[in-house]
């Protein structure tokens, strides 16, 4: 799979880390999301680096939205459901 390794001009970029900040994750967990969930950009690197991940902000934007949370009252919902079912046995 081949991966862009210029970005669009102004676009802000991100690395790894501060991804992982935004999402609340460990590092690592950055590097096992899937490129076609997060993709990333490659920047140059050095002689035996194939380049650095860096993460454009729209798409970071986008997969935290996919992944949004449920509505806290849904949430609430769910687990008095599944208290109810529990206390029903």
């Amino acid at each position: 799979m081949a991966f862009p390794r210029r970005p669009v001009a102004d676009e802000p970029l991100l690395t790894p880390s501060q991804v992982a900040a935004m999402l609340g994750k460990e590092r690592s967990t950055v590097f096992r999301i899937p490129p076609g969930e997060l993709p990333f950009v490659l920047t140059a690197g050095g002689e035996k680096r194939k380049g650095h991940r860096r993460y454009r902000q729209r798409d970071v934007d986008k997969y935290v939205g996919t992944r949004a949370d449920p509505p806290l009252a849904e949430r609430v919902a769910r687990l008095e459901e599944r208290v109810d079912r529990l206390e029903s046995k």
